[in-house]
């Protein structure tokens, strides 16, 4: 019965109850029929006996005992009495018994188990006969309970073969509508197997019934909610499995413990860092690690537990296999239960002992760096205090015999300028210019030296202003010439206006000067963007310059041309470099011969 189909539980069911239901109205009705039909033949046993009493009244009378006999057989014959007896009234002796038809006596067709299941006994009837005040007997009246067991057998046949007819009719429908009942049911039982062997797309159809309509909408529900949760499972399992793939191919240290400090995990990365398999380190205290624990190490191993701070990187050092120390930086971060209690701690660790050892050359090289910056800062200070003297030297000790050259070299000119030849006037005046000119030298040495040790003072300095002023300066000096011009305006600079106006004027004299030789001299001032970096350019059509020796360009007394063809010192684009570079610019120059010259260079 344990595997018994459901159907047929339900059809077993039915049957009972109907059955169940037949009998009980069968007995309810037999009780009732049987308690009626005892007070009917109590009614009728009396109505029979009063009816009776005259007749065997009158025959007790006369003493016509055997008309009386006949009046009782002939009431006994109907069979509708068990007991049917004259009694003597003073003794209570059966004076007369009513005699039954022998056929009477027979089978009445009702079972016996019946008879004694109904169990009829109605109660006898006892009606005194009296005339005159006097009683002559007792009618002793019991009815026969024969034809109410017949009346009730026949009645248990109809009631049985009316319940059998109703099953057969009823039953097929029954089992016709059980079957459509059904098999929602089945459709719902088979999808539930479905789903539960994997078919997890498997859902419940709808039905009619609603009760059925509502369970299968639970079902569905219930399996989109497993469906959803699976599919969560397979990317959380896919993605810990990736997770796990890279903790465990990961080259940094990656163990957890617990809160009383044992390994619960080891990586391979931490087995290549430091030499222990994960059989040899799990289930072990962290302290193993430690090459000798000291106070201070031991502080810094028991800060994480349970103390440890999510992100917290402490410093140590651990032993590996081979007894070698490593320097380890640990990341620390709490590993959590299901409660929100922290269980454990994750450790990420990275073994820096080679950064480590280079970090402490770099400090070793960097203070060896700084002790001969030192040095060789106190060297430029002698060397600035030996340019110092050199350059007190130069203003003050070669400045005077030149000063006394020149004198001297016009007091002989003047004194004996008749008696000296030609010549001798000639010599007199190379060595007065010779002075100037060296004098001339000496000044513009000065002023290069004092360039690198002058402070800068940036400020916002308006280019094309300076270069106008300059522009109006060259004009006032050869007002004869006649030069195209061109400064654009509105040239800035974050500069040291007194350098970038010396450095402005060197190259705007230096175009002045190479374009002199040309009617249709071209001098211009402007500005380009290269980048995030604007560049300033002066540029002219003049003598030009042959671009094999543009590197010689802006080293001090280097010329490219002869004195005879244009005069200078060679000092004036040494010192735009030298300023161009205190500013922390560059300068670069394009040329050719009789075609020009461009000098470019940046103010950051």
């Amino acid at each position: 019965m344990k595997h018994t189909r459901l159907q047929a539980r339900v059809l077993l069911l039915a049957i009972g109850v109907i059955l169940a239901i037949s009998l009980l109205d069968l007995a309810s009705t037999a009780y009732v029929q049987v308690r009626d039909a005892e007070k009917r033949m109590a009614d009728q046993a009396r109505s029979i006996g009063s009816a009776l009493v005259p007749s065997l009244q009158n025959d007790l009378v006369v003493g016509d005992l055997a008309t009386a006999q006949q009046t009782l057989d002939r009431v006994q014959r109907h069979a509708a009495f068990k007991r049917l007896d004259l009694l003597d009234a003073a003794s209570g002796r059966v004076l007369l018994a009513g005699r039954q038809a022998e056929d009477a006596a027979g089978e009445n067709g009702v079972p016996g188990w019946f008879a004694g299941l109904i169990d009829i006994r109605p109660p006898p009837l006892s009606i005194p006969i009296q005339a005159g005040g006097v009683q002559y007997g007792v009618l002793l009246v019991e009815p026969s309970p024969v034809l109410l067991e017949r009346d009730l057998w026949r009645h248990l046949w109809l009631a049985a073969l009316l319940s059998l007819i109703t099953l057969a009719v009823v039953l097929p429908l029954f089992i016709l509508t059980l079957r459509g009942g059904l098999k929602p049911l089945r459709e719902l039982a088979a999808s539930a197997r479905k789903f539960g062997a994997g078919d997890y797309t498997r859902r419940a159809p709808d039905s009619t019934v609603r009760e059925i309509a509502q369970t299968a909408r639970a079902f569905n529900l219930m399996a989109d909610n497993i469906q959803t949760l699976l599919g969560q499972l397979r990317a959380s399992n896919a993605t810990n499995r990736r997770l796990a793939v890279i903790v465990e191919q990961s080259g940094e240290i990656i163990l957890t413990l617990n809160n009383a400090g044992i390994i619960t995990s080891w990586n391979d990365g931490a087995r290549r860092t430091l030499g222990y398999t994960a059989e040899e380190a799990i289930e072990r205290n962290i302290a193993f690690l430690l090459p000798e624990p000291s106070e201070d190490e031991t502080g810094l191993l028991a800060r994480p537990f349970p103390d440890a701070r999510h992100g917290e990187r402490p410093e140590t050092r651990f032993r590996t296999r081979d007894g070698r120390i490593r320097d380890i930086v640990l990341g620390l971060a709490p590993l959590m239960g299901e409660d929100g209690q922290r269980i454990g701690l994750i450790c990420i660790g990275r073994d820096f002992s080679e950064r480590k050892r280079a970090q402490d050359e770099i400090r070793r090289i960097n203070a060896e760096l700084e002790q001969r910056v030192q040095e060789r800062t106190a060297e430029l200070e002698a060397a600035n205090q030996e340019l110092e003297a050199f350059s007190y030297t130069v203003s003050h000790d070669l400045r005077a015999p030149l000063r006394a050259m020149n004198g001297f070299s016009k007091l002989v000119e003047e004194d004996a300028g008749d008696a000296l030849s030609e010549q001798s006037r000639h010599m007199l005046r190379r060595i007065h210019a010779a002075s100037v000119k060296m004098e001339h030298l000496i000044e513009e040495l000065l002023k290069l030296a004092r360039l690198g040790r002058q402070e800068l003072q940036r400020d916002d300095a308006n280019l094309s202003r300076i270069a106008e002023e300059i522009h109006a300066d060259l004009a006032e000096t050869q007002p004869e010439r006649r030069i195209s011009w061109h400064i654009e305006p509105g040239l800035t600079a974050r500069a040291d206006r007194v350098l970038i106006k010396s450095a402005l004027d060197n190259l705007l004299r230096n175009a002045w000067k190479f374009t002199s030789k040309r009617e249709d001299a071209e001098i211009s001032f402007t500005s380009s963007k290269q980048g995030n970096e604007t560049v300033y350019c002066v540029r002219d059509n003049g003598a030009g310059f042959n671009p094999a020796c543009a590197d010689k360009l802006f080293l001090p007394f280097q010329r490219l041309h002869k004195a005879e063809q244009f005069e200078g010192t060679g000092i004036g684009l040494a010192t735009v470099h030298r300023i161009v570079k205190r500013h922390g610019g560059r300068i670069w120059a394009e040329g050719a011969v009789d075609e020009g010259a461009a000098f470019w260079f940046t103010l950051p």
